[in-house]
């Protein structure tokens, strides 16, 4: 049986007390999410037929309408602000 992951987004483990800002420190948290999760997948990519993100860039997150957001930015996605890719995807 094939099998598809959906809704994909790595909100930073420190969250609530994170600033409105993208630092280096939630930068590497989510370096390290991602590639902890993404491990898996490949372990799994004989069922796995694709991963699927809500959205692309961090500009258009869905977090950010969310209660838990309390007004902050959220930087869950691949591509940033710019849409240019963060370093997570290389």
């Amino acid at each position: 049986m094939v099998r598809r992951i959906t809704g994909k987004e790595k909100r930073g483990s420190a969250w609530l007390a994170a600033p409105d800002v993208y630092t280096p420190l939630l930068e590497e948290q989510q370096i390290a999410q991602y590639t902890s999760v993404f491990k898996v997948f490949r372990q799994y990519k004989d069922i796995l037929s694709g991963v699927t993100f809500w959205n692309i860039a961090d500009k258009y997150t869905w977090l950010d309408q969310t209660p838990s957001a309390k007004g902050k930015k959220n930087y869950p996605l691949l591509f940033n602000f710019n849409l240019k890719p963060k370093k997570c995807v290389f």
